[in-house]
């Protein structure tokens, strides 16, 4: 867990949300360099112009700061959509937003795959990428094939998908997450028709 949790309000909790907000970000921005041994904590305190004191405040370890950081795109897309939560009503509208933001920083995302630190923060993202997912699923789609189509449906909409089709097929960002929010659609489509038994075709 990121930092004591105490209860701020007023002036007091616009200050650490900004200063939580320049050590996530100075941590992202070290990402791009894509050191073999990872971003030290120093390095982040420096870049973000803080203590380490104060960075080991807010984050007391790595871990907590890798936690935080594993979500910085999706909670600025969210942000910016002013929405609580992402189902399959909105999913073009977030793969819009979130892949122009990853386009934006190509870079971090590309390091988030070649690098320990980057690894780390995209395992990080799993559970809360399946928590949104099994919401946004018919209750039709039970059990093991639930669980399938719910990683099929992160795979698809994941950084790794965006890197697939712009960074290497050269698919201009808002055009592929356009077809990945196609597909999206039509496989949670077809899976509550099959899971509430509508025949193939009707």
């Amino acid at each position: 867990m990121a930092a004591p949790q105490t209860v701020r309000t007023g002036v007091w909790s616009t200050h650490y949300a900004d200063i939580e907000t320049r050590i996530v970000e100075a941590y992202m921005d070290l990402l791009e360099t894509g050191t073999p041994r990872g971003v030290s904590m120093p390095a982040v305190a420096e870049r973000a112009g803080v203590s380490v004191r104060t960075l080991y405040r807010y984050f007391p370890k790595k871990d907590d700061l890798q936690r935080v950081a594993a979500g910085w795109f999706e909670r600025r897309t969210r942000d910016a959509m002013e929405v609580p939560t992402v189902d399959i009503s909105n999913v073009h509208q977030y793969l819009r937003l979130l892949w122009t933001d990853l386009a934006d920083h190509l870079p971090a995302v590309r390091v988030q795959h070649t690098t320990p630190d980057g690894r780390t923060l995209r395992a990080a993202r799993l559970p809360d990428s399946r928590a949104a997912v099994d919401r946004a699923l018919s209750d039709d789609v039970t059990g093991e094939r639930r669980r399938e189509i719910i990683d099929l449906v992160i795979a698809v909409t994941s950084s790794s998908m965006f890197l697939e089709l712009v960074d290497r097929m050269g698919h201009e960002p808002t055009r592929a997450a356009e077809l990945a929010a196609d597909l999206v659609e039509l496989v949670v489509a077809n899976e509550t028709r099959r899971g509430a038994g509508v025949p193939e075709g009707d």
